[in-house]
Formats: C-alpha cells, structure tokens, sequence
C-alpha cells in the first residue's frame, strides 16, 4: 500500500484509518488463503492423489522405495516353475 494512501488515512482520522485496516485484514485472509491452497497442490503427490507418478516433484520420486530386483526376478522364476 502506498504511504500518501496511509497518510490520507490518518489525516481523515481513526475512523479512515479502521477501514484500512479492516480492507487490508480482509486482503490477508484472502492471500493467506491462497497460500494454503497452493501448499496443497504443490504437497500433492501420486500416493495421496490420483495423479500419475511420473507427475511427482523430484523430492517425491527420491522418497520412492527402489524396487529391489533381484527380489523381482526371484518372484517371476518362481511363479514360470509353478511354486507359488
């Protein structure tokens, strides 16, 4: 906000100077508003959403377990000889 406009304010009195307070307490709830919606999609991720993993941010596709594929392999060959 510009200073002339709190000036402005001021010299009009208290009454003046309620209703800038008012105006910019009702601007901060809206910004902190959007805030919080922009910190739930940038939180949002393929394990709490329905979006695909390739949409991950970097830091969530590091936090993925690795798939150990010795393991993998293991599980396959058991399952072509029947021993599952």
């Amino acid at each position: 906000m510009a200073p002339d406009i709190v000036d402005e304010a001021f010299d009009a009195g208290r009454d003046a100077v309620r209703v800038l307070f008012a105006a910019q307490a009702e601007r901060i709830a809206g910004l902190e508003a959007e805030i919080a919606e922009f910190r739930r999609l940038i939180d949002r991720s393929s394990k709490n959403s329905s979006l695909p993993p390739s949409r991950d941010s970097r830091e969530a596709r590091q936090e993925r377990p690795k798939k150990n594929k010795q393991a993998r392999r293991a599980a396959a060959l058991e399952s072509q000889l029947g021993r599952r």
